[in-house]
């Protein structure tokens, strides 16, 4: 980490008003090298008001929960680390960016069944953050939204199963709904109109 990312990481960690606790699940069966990413990135990152639990799963790359339906399949890294940090200043402040109140309001509102949104994104996309930071902040606002952001350099396996060709992506209920960055105003519209 650059002396630059560790003042900005210093800053969002100084921030917060309460503990966040953030689990880390590393491949059981995954390389050494990734092993070592995981390990460094848990370090680097947990300290102040931050705990980064290592875990294993059967799967095949990294896996962090920020709750239980907050979920980043990879490590935010690249571009991506932004989203990180977003989250989780969400986690430890409740600040919520980018989203207008009477949107907040719609999603906090929503009880119908189960959403899932899932958004592809690759870490070198300067536009994958904000929906990375959408589909997250939506399951944070409501229980009945499963948000997983889904990095393809570590999850391949979603390159084939939804014939992506460019990210971001986003998928709501296994159905393709956005391809490109749109407005939070937009991305809380299509998650409303594909599940009412």
């Amino acid at each position: 980490m650059s002396d630059e990312v560790e003042r900005i990481v210093e800053k969002v960690y100084n921030s917060l008003e309460k503990e966040v606790k953030i689990q880390l699940l590393v491949p059981s069966s995954g390389s050494s090298e990734i092993k070592d990413i995981c390990n460094t990135f848990a370090e680097k990152l947990s300290f102040g008001k931050v705990a980064i639990e290592k875990g294993e799963w059967d799967g095949k790359y990294p896996l962090m929960k920020f709750k239980e339906n907050m979920i980043y399949k990879g490590l935010p890294v690249g571009y991506e680390f932004s989203t990180y940090l977003f989250i989780v200043e969400l986690l430890g402040s409740g600040r919520i960016r980018y989203f207008k109140d009477s949107d907040i309001q719609r999603i906090k509102r929503y009880d119908g069944k189960k959403v899932v949104i899932e958004t592809l994104v690759a870490p070198s996309c300067p536009h994958c953050p904000y929906l990375s930071y959408y589909t997250l902040t939506l399951a944070y606002l409501n229980d009945n939204i499963e948000g997983t952001v889904i990095d393809l350099t570590f999850a391949k396996e979603y390159i084939r199963k939804y014939s992506v060709t460019a990210v971001p992506v986003t998928f709501i209920n296994g159905k393709e709904v956005l391809c490109g960055a749109v407005p939070s105003k937009i991305f809380v519209n299509a998650v409303l109109q594909h599940v009412e």
